[in-house]
């Protein structure tokens, strides 16, 4: 955060307006240390920024990040960033962006015990990360579809779903990816 506060120092001293990128970056920061209100201003800020731009790119990255710091303070209203963020990734056309918005707003309607609102979403963005070949989205993606199923109640096609994120995981040598997934589907019955 010191560095990224001499960034916008060293910006103001020259007559240059702070980016979106920096905005950003320093939102990130201050996320991270637990700022939450100094965070939620940079990444504001850099959504109002990128929407004047217009920068489509920008307005998705700082909506993406507003629906992550919203999750554990007000859950609705992490849900209209992360709609919105799935909005303008479809509008800009970027495939992986819209499928990381996809897995979000899928995520967060299983957390609000709506699973099956959230699978075709997971469905949707599995199609996408298996198209472009991205492991580490196809991994990811198949355990949220996992959890989406246990949280529904349907055990066997959870267990099915962890056994390949399991797979995957290890394949990736993705130790955190893999605990959770093998914690998980212990849960799913024999």
């Amino acid at each position: 955060v010191a560095h990224l506060d001499r960034a916008f120092a060293a910006s103001e001293r020259i007559g240059v307006e702070p980016t979106v990128d920096l905005f950003l970056a320093r939102g990130r920061a201050l996320e991270t240390l637990g700022d939450f209100q100094r965070a939620n201003d940079d990444f504001t800020v850099a959504l109002e920024r990128a929407r004047a731009a217009p920068e489509r790119l920008g307005e998705w990255d700082a909506l993406y990040a507003l629906g992550k710091l919203w999750a554990a303070r007000d859950y609705a209203r992490a849900g209209d960033y992360r709609r919105d963020a799935l909005q303008v990734a479809r509008a800009v056309g970027e495939e992986l962006l819209v499928a990381r918005s996809l897995n979000r707003v899928g995520n967060w309607h299983v957390n609000l015990e709506e699973p099956h609102a959230g699978l075709p979403h997971h469905e949707e963005a599995l199609a996408i990360f298996e198209r472009v070949a991205d492991p580490a989205g196809v991994a990811e993606t198949v355990d949220l579809i996992a959890m989406a199923h246990h949280a529904g109640g349907d055990e066997i096609a959870a267990a099915s779903y962890y056994e390949r994120s399991v797979a995957l995981f290890a394949a990736m040598d993705d130790r955190r990816g893999l605990a959770n997934a093998l914690g998980i589907l212990a849960l799913c019955g024999p």
